[in-house]
Parts: C-alpha cells; sequence; structure tokens
C-alpha cells in the first residue's frame, strides 16, 4: 500500500511539472517513478512504456541528447518485442531513431536504419505511401554510392510521376536530385 501511495505523490508532483514546464524536475520524478513501477510491474509491461518515452524526451529538452538517443533505442526494442517491428508504433520509433542518429551525426547508425526504416515501410505502407517516399528521399541523400543513389532516385521519381504527374513539384524536386546525381557521376567516374 505505501508503494502505491509514493507512486500516486509522484505521479501528480510529476504531472504538475510536466504542466508548468520544469522538465528537470518532470525528469528527476519520472526516473524516481520509472525505478518504482519496473518494481513493482517489471520492465516489460506497457505502462513502463510511456514512462520511457518521457524520460527520452526530457532528457532532449535539457540538451541530454545522448540519453535522450539511449532511451529512444530502448523504446524501440521494447516496442519491437511488444508489438513486433511492423507496427505502426515500431515504425514511429524506428524513424525517431533515425532522425535523432541524424541529429547527432552517427552516420554509421543512420544508413543501416534507415534503410530498415524503408523496408519496413515499404512492406507495411507499400512502396507509394508519403512517409516509404520521405524516407526513401532521406535514404539517396546518405548515400555514398552515387549509382546506389542514383537507382533509387530514379524509383522516387517513377513513384512522384505515377502518384503527383510529371509537371507536379515533386516529381520536379526529384528530377532536380537526379540531375545532381548523374552530375556527381559524371564528375567522379
Amino acid at each position: 500500500m505505501e508503494d502505491r501511495t509514493n507512486i500516486e505523490i509522484y505521479e501528480r508532483d510529476y504531472l504538475l511539472s510536466c504542466h508548468y514546464g520544469d522538465y528537470k524536475r518532470a525528469l528527476e520524478l519520472a526516473e524516481k517513478l520509472y525505478d518504482m513501477k519496473c518494481s513493482i510491474l517489471g520492465k516489460k509491461h506497457p505502462d513502463i512504456l510511456k514512462l520511457l518515452k518521457d524520460l527520452a524526451y526530457f532528457n532532449y529538452k535539457l540538451g541530454k541528447f545522448e540519453k535522450s538517443l539511449e532511451i529512444k533505442e530502448q523504446i524501440y526494442a521494447f516496442l519491437c518485442s511488444l508489438k513486433g517491428q511492423e507496427h505502426p508504433e515500431s515504425l514511429q520509433a524506428l524513424s525517431d531513431l533515425v532522425y535523432s542518429y541524424g541529429k547527432l551525426e552517427k552516420t554509421e547508425k543512420m544508413l543501416p536504419a534507415t534503410q530498415k526504416l524503408y523496408e519496413l515501410q515499404c512492406k507495411v505502407n507499400g512502396e507509394k505511401d508519403e512517409n516509404t517516399l520521405i524516407t526513401l528521399e532521406y535514404l539517396i541523400v546518405m548515400q555514398s554510392d552515387l549509382k546506389r543513389a542514383l537507382e533509387l532516385a530514379e524509383k522516387l521519381y517513377s513513384a512522384r510521376c505515377e502518384i503527383f504527374g510529371t509537371d507536379s513539384p515533386e516529381a520536379e524536386e526529384t528530377l532536380k536530385l537526379l540531375n545532381e546525381i548523374n552530375t556527381k557521376i559524371e564528375e567522379n567516374p
């Protein structure tokens, strides 16, 4: 009973800290709540996921980007084990990871994570889904292999022409990207 009372007190204070934008205090309380709830519910309980997301958010807001990234990796692993890789929440968590890898210039992790995200989005949402195409564009820009980048850009151009038409801004933007890649290939045979 005492644990439950303590949790309720911490949760109340935690919600107030969140409401007033006191991220430092909210982070302290979220860490305590995480430890308390994990000891009662276990680390694989769905309620723990909300706290993990909050911990990642507060660390990010306080400039603790590496810690936030570490927690986002835990969130992704947690969601994959709980709901599977193809679940929309897992895909969103992987997308968040890709973004964080980019922000922290973790290119060694960003490219494989983006490739994985693209493959999963193709499988779940289809190759012509808007989010899938956005991920494909990121994947193209990250490629150091220009021939692979060209292959992917042609795929993106074809999809955008089919969806939006050849005269659309989306298709024209992709055509510019194709031309840039072709120029780089010609300059570096």
